[in-house]
């Protein structure tokens, strides 16, 4: 049985609902916001009715609150009122509450109101399982990809084939010496196998030069582990893969590369991963020389103590070496599949990454009512277009006039579909790379980039007033209902989103003060400036 916590200061109302309710699901009343937030810091409800105006501490207030407790996050919030201003309720819908009901209510539209909340959230918890499970289902076959390219950059030169696998080998085999649980062990070994993705960046006669680097090269192999970091950056399987590639060259001393950490900044991961490579390198054949021998490599390693080396990790390498554990890895025990030509490994992996970037950000980034993108997203990437010089885009910003009757005459369930029908329309009169954006409520925007030509825009803005118009016919809920438009080109002082979206909401006001259902560029003037130019 669903558990639905009641707030609202009168008694009578309490139990009014409570009557309705409560044969089909588990009530909870409360007298105040505060006691309110008591219950949801100790329990989570499935759906809060919350008045709306309450002494002390109001509705608003109250969800805000409830909002930033951990039980309180996501429950849905439907607001009892007698408030019907329409700005009120815009406000409350852009800060999470989910639907209204008028007071005083009806009892079958409570229920229905409920019933179909509770349904859509059921369903938002399904999606969102279902899109969790596809989200790590890519990032599996990522880190397959990546992994795959990583053996390889191992095998573009004979000499270093499979030198992320024994790196890996050595790295647990320290890990186990010092006692760490199973479970560490095996993610520090994801973690060595990808410590040298990076070099994908570097070119293969740097990388195989048999003679001294030169500094320009040197400061040219040093990328590879912010490389590597930034490839990683988004990989969440393998906790504190990011640290293995971007930090296995700092030095215990300061010296290493790419931040200059010392002694215990150096991550723990990191400073096994790098004595690891340190130790795979000098028991390896290389173009520029000759392995060396196990007395060699114990001299080298002790020589490096402390400067190098992190001396603990050195002492539990050459108990490791004592023991002889390290020599029985036999050299191409895991094969390396080489896929066709490995200058086209660097494309592939590009195509993987933004793959799986474009999915999990535009999970993050759509209108769950709408299907189409919010404004966390629009904000991101019109900032994102104008921080390249010489972009330019406008800014159309629409509002349905007189949708509050809608919602008054038909519910909120046909107000619902209402925006599902114009965010339909939007899309059908954007182009493919125009980004179009339900902000909240019934404001909608689309971002139209590189068109700042006015006779253009114009003709875009009577098309979509004119299929608004259309529509209108064939539903009735939509009539008496129109759109208005406020326009904002792009300049040297408008180029963000937060001045765009400022600019067309001024001229989506004159609109709205001047017979609705038009529309108007922004011009740089006050509303009364140019109120008194067009009349």
């Amino acid at each position: 049985m669903y558990s639905i916590l009641v707030v609202d200061d009168n008694k009578t109302n309490l139990q009014l609902v409570k009557q309705v309710l409560s044969s089909k699901y588990s009530v909870i009343p409360v007298l105040s916001g505060e006691m309110a937030i008591q219950y949801v810091e100790k329990k989570k409800p499935d759906l809060i009715l919350l008045d709306q105006i309450m002494p002390e501490l109001d509705g608003m207030s109250t969800m805000e609150r409830i909002r930033s407790l951990p039980f309180g996050k996501d429950v849905p919030v439907i607001f009892l009122t007698a408030d019907t201003d329409k700005e009120t309720e815009v406000e409350c819908l852009r800060r999470g509450a989910f639907d209204f009901i008028a007071k005083p209510f009806a009892p079958e539209v409570m229920i229905s109101r409920i019933d179909k909340t509770l349904e859509l959230e059921s369903l938002r918890h399904e999606l969102q399982k279902q899109l969790e499970e596809k989200s790590k289902q890519v990032e599996r076959m990522t880190l397959q990809a990546i992994m795959n390219i990583a053996n390889t950059i191992d095998a573009k030169d004979e000499l270093t084939r499979n030198h992320s696998v024994k790196v890996a080998e050595y790295a647990t085999a320290i890990a186990e010496k010092l006692g760490w649980a199973e479970e560490e062990i095996q993610n520090l070994h994801y973690v060595a196998l990808l410590h040298d993705i990076g070099k994908i960046g570097v070119s293969d006669e740097v990388l195989n030069k048999p003679t001294r680097l030169t500094k320009e090269e040197f400061e040219l192999v040093k990328r590879h582990a912010a490389i590597g970091g930034e490839i990683l950056k988004d990989v969440k399987m393998v906790k504190d893969v990011i640290v293995g590639a971007l930090y296995h060259h700092e030095r215990y001393d300061g010296k290493g590369y790419p931040k200059g950490l010392k002694g215990e900044e150096i991550p723990l991961i990191a400073r096994i991963v790098g004595l690891a490579e340190a130790y795979e390198a000098m028991t390896s054949r290389r173009v520029y020389r000759e392995e060396l021998t196990e007395e060699e490599v114990r001299v080298e390693l002790e020589l490096e103590k402390g400067k190098q080396f992190d001396p603990v990790l050195v002492d539990a390498l050459l108990t490791i070496i004592e023991e002889g554990t390290v020599k029985h890895l036999i050299e191409g025990e895991a094969s390396v599949e080489v896929p066709g030509i490995v200058k086209q490994s660097n494309v592939l992996l590009q195509r993987i990454l933004e793959e799986q970037s474009t999915i999990v950000r535009s999970a993050a980034s759509i209108d769950p009512l709408t299907e189409i993108y919010n404004r966390r997203y629009l904000a991101a990437q019109i900032n994102i277009y104008f921080a390249r010089q010489g972009n330019e885009g406008s800014f159309f910003i629409f509002d349905l006039d007189n949708f509050k009757g809608i919602n008054d005459t038909y519910g909120h369930m046909a107000g619902d579909e209402v925006l599902k029908i114009v965010a339909k329309l939007l899309k059908n009169n954007a182009r493919e790379n125009d980004i179009v954006c339900r902000m909240g409520g019934d404001e909608f925007v689309i971002f139209y980039p590189g068109l700042v030509e006015w006779r253009a825009l114009e003709r875009r803005a009577k098309q979509i007033i004119e299929a608004f118009t259309e529509i209108g016919k064939t539903h009735r809920m939509m009539r008496g209902t129109s759109i208005s438009i406020g326009i904002a080109t792009s300049s040297k002082e408008c180029h963000d989103f937060e001045t765009l979206y400022q600019n067309a909401d001024k001229a989506l006001y004159f609109v709205k003060q001047n017979g609705k259902s038009s529309y108007h560029f922004y011009n740089g003037m006050s509303y009364s400036e140019s109120f008194a130019i067009s009349n």
